[in-house]
């Protein structure tokens, strides 16, 4: 079992520094019974590791898995910039052997948690913003554990409203829904409306907002 820790936390670290990483697939909209069919997916060296140390039939688990480290290394790889940019953030992330360790292991065991994709996407995000000193350490580790508890159609609903500029959830919608916000710290409760707090706008700006990336690249 440690062997195999070890094993894929280093492919996760050489994912990193993958500048060839494929950009082209969508694989968070592949089904999973092609994904194995997919020769890109069974390409990328974190998907060989997760899938090789699988004795006998493969589990959903894992191939599941290997999805949600895909879509978030395709969405990390995209967000990184320009060569430039890219270069000294992997020297940095490289450099710093506790903080790469670190991240390493918050990358496994977050993205082994989360019940979709689209949060292997939001992870990635909030990580670029925090190496592009957006978001401090405990910023980015808070909001990945507020995503962890947040159900998919609160985050729908929460991209809804932050895309129209709208900051309050009124009691019109699915209240269980918005009130997920409150008990993931980034709203609070107002009568019967849900409203998005500062936590939640900066989670917001850039976890499910990507043109503060693009912004960036300009």
């Amino acid at each position: 079992m440690r062997n195999e820790v070890k094993i894929l936390k280093e492919s996760i670290q050489k994912e990193f520094l993958n500048s060839a990483f494929d950009l082209s697939q969508e694989y968070a909209e592949i089904g999973l019974d092609q994904l194995l069919d997919n020769q890109a997916f069974k390409e990328i060296p974190v998907v060989k590791t997760i899938v090789g140390s699988i004795k006998g039939v493969l589990a959903i688990r894992e191939l599941v898995f290997a999805r949600k480290l895909a879509v978030f290394f395709q969405q990390f790889h995209k967000g990184l910039g320009n060569q430039e940019d890219a270069k000294v953030i992997i020297v940095n992330l490289t450099n710093d052997t506790k903080k790469r360790d670190r991240i390493i292991e918050q990358v496994i065991v977050m993205n082994e948690r989360y019940i979709d994709s689209y949060k292997s996407v939001i992870h990635a995000n909030l990580l670029l913003a925090h190496l592009k000193h957006k978001l401090t350490w405990d910023e980015l580790s808070g909001f990945l554990i507020s995503l962890d508890m947040l159900h998919p159609m609160t985050i729908e609903l929460l991209r809804g409203f932050y895309k129209d500029g709208s900051f309050r959830f009124p009691g019109a919608f699915d209240y269980n829904y918005a009130e997920g916000l409150t008990g993931a710290g980034l709203g609070k409760s107002q009568g019967s409306c849900v409203t998005i707090n500062s936590l939640g706008q900066k989670f917001c700006t850039y976890g499910l907002n990507e043109n503060w990336i693009t912004d960036l690249h300009d």
